[in-house]
């Protein structure tokens, strides 16, 4: 499927704006996602046909690559924001625009910047929801306790906690591949879980890709899918999981 609409290069990253955009009130709704961004992850934004604008961050490579700009700027993300904003009010000739409501979808290591982006009251107060596709790790405490670090993990456990009680959305799938060096995303699904009081229930479902789905836990708005199966593509098929989930969970607006 080709995308077509206005593409913008703005602070690490590009902001797409589709062609069938339409703003239905001052305020509009951005997606912002982090690892694998540029064509593929736009590609997948525009089979969703969310009435919103898409930033796809240019940052990549291991998790501290993620984690550095946002802790060192706290302020970081309100500039892209702000960015995004001028923008979509230049593309539109609509000077009234306020950017609203934010979703952010995460893949692989791009769970760093999701969680020192939460760390700010002001913007998780915005965020409305999050799609983390094989994307949660943390350090572990120490080689002998083999557990997320909980300072780590205490944001993404609050906003689970929220979309558990219908404030917010939340979805998060992982895999059960080991690492030997930190804590896998099996291991701080596990903690997530336990924020929520949820237990995995096995299912013989699939994905529409085909992908069997083992075992998954629903609360409200917390959504959480384990896949099981291991093979070289298991981590990247999560990244094309990003498309049905937002078409499954991105909340109906009236």
């Amino acid at each position: 499927m080709q995308t077509t609409g206005k593409f913008h290069t703005i602070t690490d990253g590009e902001l797409f704006v589709p062609d069938f955009f339409q703003p239905t009130s001052r305020r509009f709704s951005i997606i912002v996602h982090f690892q694998c961004g540029g064509a593929s992850i736009q590609k997948q934004f525009y089979s969703t046909r969310i009435n919103a604008v898409h930033y796809s961050s240019s940052l990549g490579g291991r998790s501290n690559q993620f984690k550095k700009p946002f802790s060192e700027d706290n302020n970081l993300f309100q500039d892209i924001i702000d960015e995004i904003q001028e923008k979509v009010r230049e593309t539109t000739q609509q000077t009234e625009l306020i950017a609203g409501d934010i979703t952010i979808t995460s893949f692989s290591a791009g769970y760093a910047s999701v969680r020192e982006i939460l760390k700010e009251h002001k913007y998780y107060a915005q965020i409305q929801m999050i799609v983390m596709v094989d994307s949660i790790y943390a350090s572990y405490v120490t080689p002998y306790i083999y557990v997320p670090v909980i300072e780590e993990m205490v944001d993404f456990m609050r906003f689970a906690q929220d979309a558990a009680q219908g404030k917010k959305v939340m979805v998060l799938t992982h895999i059960d591949h080991y690492i030997k060096d930190y804590c896998s995303s099996r291991i701080a699904a596990d903690m997530i879980l336990y924020a929520v009081g949820g237990n995995r229930k096995s299912t013989n479902e699939k994905t529409s890709l085909g992908i069997p789905i083992s075992s998954r836990f629903d609360c409200q708005g917390f959504h959480l899918f384990h896949f099981a199966r291991d093979t070289n593509s298991t981590h990247y098929d999560q990244f094309l999981l990003i498309e049905e989930l937002l078409k499954t969970f991105y909340p109906k607006r009236e």
